[in-house]
């Protein structure tokens, strides 16, 4: 029985490592690789000049050519702006200022002496390995573990996962923090270890307050009698006062010569209620290559298969997985794209939450 746990275990954490170290070795280098780059050089270094410099000095001798030309394709009116003009290029780092934890731990990947052009990969490898062996973790609960073995790794393979795992982003980071603070709430861990990790969250990128904006709320007061931990009236108000001031702050220091408005079209535009009309059947475009529909589809009816909607008598998985959709519609407004790395956390939680519903749903069936 041991012998077998470590045997399934030990070509487990195989497969993951060497699926982990391609990802590193062969990122998909994208544009965003060089502000990371800026930013982890503006840890040390203040003259934009010379950062601006240095970067495309060192993309073209660490990235592959053809990487590398896409950089720096000057019949992009962005990128051409940023390569010729350093003032442009800070401003359009406005983007990736609003996710220090990432940040910081790209830099830290730096100075252990990973290249430059590698290090803003280095956590969202990190992370991808983190969510395999968590997953295992969870499913463990409910099947044996060959069959949790291989349930994580279908699931870290698919192609949101692989994809966040190869790129300069926060998404696999953030969605590892999330998860963490959603195993917390399924094992009612006390609040204050869910206010931490959701506070993390946040740093990693500042979007996050939103999600845990959304599950300080919905577990306060609409979940405040069935919540084992209850947190204090007073506190909660100060943890959302602390939040919000965060991410005004961050927001307000980031935002580098206006380069929100510039670059991004704004976000007075988000105040505007035609205009977020607007947005948001455009960017349904984005749902034809998006995993989400599909999923989500999938996991909301075996969460609710055979089952009476009610509020009042929502299982915890379903309860959670509404909040997720909830979320999802928030950020959409918000943010309209679904493509599926940016809601990483929503796809992976659903599945869980699905997956530990399935051995009581099978055993339902069975007494039928």
């Amino acid at each position: 029985m041991v012998f077998r746990k470590v045997l399934v275990f030990s070509i487990f954490f195989l497969a993951i490592v060497k699926i982990a170290w391609v990802c590193y070795e062969k990122p998909l280098y994208n544009w965003d690789t060089l502000a990371y780059m800026a930013i982890v050089l503006g840890f040390e270094e203040d003259d934009i000049t010379k950062i601006h410099q240095s970067i495309y000095n060192i993309a073209q001798q660490e990235i592959p050519i053809d990487k590398y030309a896409l950089m720096t394709d000057t019949t992009h009116m962005v990128k051409k702006d940023v390569l010729n003009h350093p003032d442009k290029f800070l401003q359009y780092t406005s983007f990736f200022r609003v996710k220090p934890l990432y940040t910081f731990l790209s830099y830290a990947a730096y100075k252990v002496g990973l290249p430059l052009s590698k290090a803003p990969f280095v956590p969202s490898v990190f992370s991808f390995v983190a969510i395999s062996f968590l997953l295992v973790w969870l499913f463990s609960k409910f099947f044996p573990e060959w069959l949790s073995a291989i349930l994580s790794l279908c699931i870290v393979i698919s192609p949101p996962i692989l994809e966040a795992a190869r790129l300069a982003t926060p998404d696999a980071l953030s969605t590892l923090v999330i998860l963490i603070a959603f195993c917390l709430l399924m094992n009612s861990s006390s609040w204050v270890w869910i206010i931490f990790i959701l506070s993390l969250s946040i740093l990693v990128r500042v979007d996050n307050i939103i999600l845990a904006g959304i599950i300080l709320f919905f577990q306060y007061f609409m979940l405040r009698e069935q919540a084992k931990n209850k947190i204090p009236h007073l506190a909660f108000w100060i943890i959302i006062a602390l939040w919000i001031g965060f991410a005004f702050w961050l927001m307000v220091h980031a935002n580098i010569q206006n380069g929100f408005e510039n670059f991004y079209g704004g976000l007075s535009k988000k105040v505007n209620f035609l205009m977020i009309l607007k947005e948001s059947v455009t960017g349904l475009n984005t749902l034809q290559t998006s995993h989400l529909s599909i999923v989500m589809a999938i996991c909301a009816l075996i969460l609710f298969y055979g089952k009476a909607f009610s509020i009042r008598s929502l299982n915890q998985s379903q309860y959670l997985f509404l909040l997720m959709i909830f979320y999802l519609v928030i950020r959409y407004v918000m943010f309209p794209d679904l493509t599926t790395r940016f809601f990483l956390p929503v796809y992976i939680i659903s599945i869980v939450l699905a997956m530990e519903e399935i051995p009581a749903l099978v055993k339902n069936q069975s007494k039928k």
